[in-house]
């Protein structure tokens, strides 16, 4: 119980790069049909390292701020 459910809407051929590229695609917008993720999409994401790295669209980020603090959003 309390578990975060996270589910990516993701082409075969963008699952399978991004599983190459060890990249976690949750918080990721594609550019696919209802925001998909496509191959194209993660080809954009530069690689950084090993460990892998986390896609987040600006959005994802600004929503996520939001949700942790709303009052700091609006009172810069």
């Amino acid at each position: 119980m309390g578990e975060n459910i996270s589910i990516v809407i993701a082409t075969p051929a963008a699952r399978a790069l991004a599983a190459r590229r060890n990249i976690d695609l949750r918080g990721l917008m594609g550019s696919g049909e209802f925001g998909s993720v496509t191959k194209a999409d993660v080809q954009l994401i530069p690689l950084q390292n090993d460990t892998g790295i986390r896609a987040e669209s600006e959005f994802m980020k600004m929503l996520r701020a939001f949700i942790e603090d709303p009052d700091k959003l609006f009172n810069n």
